[in-house]
Protein backbone atom coordinates (compact mmCIF):
# COMPACT_ATOMS: atom_id res chain seq x y z
CA UNK A 1 0.00 0.00 0.00
CA UNK A 2 1.42 2.98 -1.29
CA UNK A 3 0.87 6.10 1.73
CA UNK A 4 1.87 9.81 1.17
CA UNK A 5 5.12 10.51 3.34
CA UNK A 6 4.21 13.28 5.57
CA UNK A 7 6.94 15.84 5.79
CA UNK A 8 10.09 15.29 7.60
CA UNK A 9 10.82 16.26 11.40
CA UNK A 10 14.19 15.78 13.18
CA UNK A 11 15.55 16.42 16.63
CA UNK A 12 16.84 19.85 17.31
CA UNK A 13 20.27 19.91 18.85
CA UNK A 14 18.98 22.05 21.67
CA UNK A 15 16.36 19.44 22.21
CA UNK A 16 18.96 16.53 22.60
CA UNK A 17 21.84 18.64 25.20
CA UNK A 18 18.74 19.01 26.91
CA UNK A 19 17.50 15.69 27.51
CA UNK A 20 21.54 14.38 27.81
CA UNK A 21 21.67 16.72 30.30
CA UNK A 22 18.05 15.42 32.17
CA UNK A 23 18.63 11.62 31.65
CA UNK A 24 22.81 11.97 32.22
CA UNK A 25 23.12 9.92 28.51
CA UNK A 26 26.45 10.96 26.30
CA UNK A 27 26.14 13.70 23.72
CA UNK A 28 29.06 13.25 20.93
CA UNK A 29 28.58 15.54 18.16
CA UNK A 30 29.70 12.71 15.76
CA UNK A 31 26.11 11.08 17.17
CA UNK A 32 24.34 11.11 14.09
CA UNK A 33 20.88 9.16 15.47
CA UNK A 34 21.21 10.39 18.63
CA UNK A 35 18.01 9.24 20.03
CA UNK A 36 17.80 5.72 18.98
CA UNK A 37 21.40 5.23 19.93
CA UNK A 38 20.88 6.55 23.43
CA UNK A 39 17.66 4.68 24.38
CA UNK A 40 18.05 2.07 27.23
CA UNK A 41 14.76 -0.42 26.77
CA UNK A 42 15.05 -0.71 30.70
CA UNK A 43 14.39 2.99 31.13
CA UNK A 44 10.47 2.89 29.05
CA UNK A 45 8.48 4.11 32.56
CA UNK A 46 10.82 6.57 33.17
CA UNK A 47 11.09 8.07 29.27
CA UNK A 48 6.86 7.74 29.86
CA UNK A 49 6.78 9.73 33.04
CA UNK A 50 9.25 12.25 31.49
CA UNK A 51 7.54 13.00 27.97
CA UNK A 52 4.05 13.68 30.75
CA UNK A 53 6.52 16.22 32.34
CA UNK A 54 8.43 18.12 29.48
CA UNK A 55 6.49 21.11 27.97
CA UNK A 56 8.69 21.75 24.67
CA UNK A 57 7.70 20.01 21.55
CA UNK A 58 11.01 19.56 20.16
CA UNK A 59 12.07 17.93 23.42
CA UNK A 60 9.11 16.07 23.58
CA UNK A 61 10.09 14.92 19.47
CA UNK A 62 13.39 13.71 20.23
CA UNK A 63 12.18 11.78 23.59
CA UNK A 64 9.40 9.84 21.54
CA UNK A 65 11.55 8.52 19.06
CA UNK A 66 13.66 7.26 22.49
CA UNK A 67 10.40 5.53 23.71
CA UNK A 68 9.86 3.94 20.47
CA UNK A 69 13.17 2.47 19.88
CA UNK A 70 13.05 1.87 23.30
CA UNK A 71 9.81 0.12 22.89
CA UNK A 72 11.24 -1.80 19.68
CA UNK A 73 14.16 -3.22 21.80
CA UNK A 74 11.80 -4.95 24.65
CA UNK A 75 13.08 -8.58 25.45
CA UNK A 76 9.67 -9.82 25.09
CA UNK A 77 6.59 -9.54 23.00
CA UNK A 78 4.49 -9.09 26.00
CA UNK A 79 7.01 -6.48 27.47
CA UNK A 80 6.53 -4.29 24.16
CA UNK A 81 2.56 -5.00 24.11
CA UNK A 82 2.58 -3.82 27.47
CA UNK A 83 3.99 -0.97 26.48
CA UNK A 84 2.74 -0.17 23.08
CA UNK A 85 -1.09 -0.19 25.34
CA UNK A 86 0.88 2.37 27.39
CA UNK A 87 2.37 4.66 24.26
CA UNK A 88 -0.95 4.65 22.12
CA UNK A 89 -2.87 7.38 23.81
CA UNK A 90 0.56 9.64 24.31
CA UNK A 91 0.96 9.44 20.16
CA UNK A 92 -2.61 9.64 19.54
CA UNK A 93 -2.63 13.07 21.78
CA UNK A 94 0.45 14.16 20.26
CA UNK A 95 -0.60 13.23 16.31
CA UNK A 96 0.63 15.88 14.88
CA UNK A 97 4.19 15.94 16.57
CA UNK A 98 4.69 12.69 15.52
CA UNK A 99 3.06 12.38 12.39
CA UNK A 100 6.60 11.71 10.88
CA UNK A 101 8.28 9.55 13.16
CA UNK A 102 4.99 7.23 13.07
CA UNK A 103 4.72 7.20 9.47
CA UNK A 104 8.47 6.13 9.80
CA UNK A 105 8.40 3.35 12.34
CA UNK A 106 4.93 1.96 10.28
CA UNK A 107 7.16 1.23 7.48
CA UNK A 108 4.12 1.66 5.18
CA UNK A 109 7.00 0.80 1.98
CA UNK A 110 6.74 -2.91 2.74
CA UNK A 111 3.56 -4.86 3.50
CA UNK A 112 5.52 -8.03 4.34
CA UNK A 113 5.47 -7.24 8.41
CA UNK A 114 8.01 -9.83 8.92
CA UNK A 115 10.55 -7.66 7.05
CA UNK A 116 9.38 -4.62 9.26
CA UNK A 117 10.30 -3.90 12.59
CA UNK A 118 8.62 -5.23 15.73
CA UNK A 119 6.14 -2.14 16.37
CA UNK A 120 5.10 -1.67 12.66
CA UNK A 121 1.89 -2.81 13.43
CA UNK A 122 1.25 -0.63 16.58
CA UNK A 123 2.48 2.51 14.64
CA UNK A 124 -0.03 1.22 11.64
CA UNK A 125 -2.60 1.22 14.01
CA UNK A 126 -2.80 4.82 15.41
CA UNK A 127 -2.00 6.13 11.43
CA UNK A 128 -5.12 4.67 10.69
CA UNK A 129 -6.56 5.68 13.41
CA UNK A 130 -6.09 9.26 12.40
CA UNK A 131 -6.24 9.52 8.85
CA UNK A 132 -8.67 8.01 6.10
CA UNK A 133 -5.77 5.43 5.86
CA UNK A 134 -7.95 1.60 5.23
CA UNK A 135 -7.26 -0.96 8.20
CA UNK A 136 -4.32 -3.62 7.02
CA UNK A 137 -2.19 -5.46 9.03
CA UNK A 138 -3.55 -4.64 12.20
CA UNK A 139 -1.76 -6.00 15.77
Amino acid sequence: MKIQAPPPRYGTAAAIEVLAAILDLPNDGLMQDWSYEVADSSQVDAYLLLYKQLTDEDERFVLMEMIIQAIEDQPTQALMDRYCELLRPKLSEDFELHTYTIFYWASFDNDDLEGCWRIAPYMRQVWQNHTQTPPSNRP
